[in-house]
């Protein structure tokens, strides 16, 4: 799935557009062995979704549309997929049953 980086952890590629590869789930947690590498949608659905704790493995897609070399984790609030107020333009793997704003605030702490 393709989709644009809109962060500013990550200066250089936003506006890029890139390629989702794989999500670790809970990366925020400081407890490291709380975080698992998920590249099926599958066992996303079963972990309850996409959260705003969880980072995303994308690549920079180049001019062509082809995956370049340049690999990067981005928060999951930094892609505009992610980011879009309209909960419905996710696929039902990716939605989250808490919103990611209530999981920023108060449900899952964010650093």
């Amino acid at each position: 799935m393709n989709t644009r980086y809109i962060g500013e952890e990550f200066p250089s590629f936003r506006g890029e557009t890139v390629q989702i590869r794989a999500i670790m789930h809970d990366s925020l947690n400081p407890d490291p062995d709380a975080r698992i590498w998920v590249i099926s949608d599958a066992v996303l659905g079963f972990l309850g979704g996409l959260t705003a704790a969880d980072r995303v493995e994308v690549v920079r897609l180049r001019a062509d549309g082809a995956p370049g070399v340049v690999h990067f984790a981005a928060r999951a609030l930094d892609l505009a997929l992610f980011a879009a107020p309209n909960d419905e333009a996710l696929p039902d793997t990716l939605r989250s049953s808490d919103s990611y704003e209530s999981s920023l605030a108060g449900g899952k702490e964010a650093v």
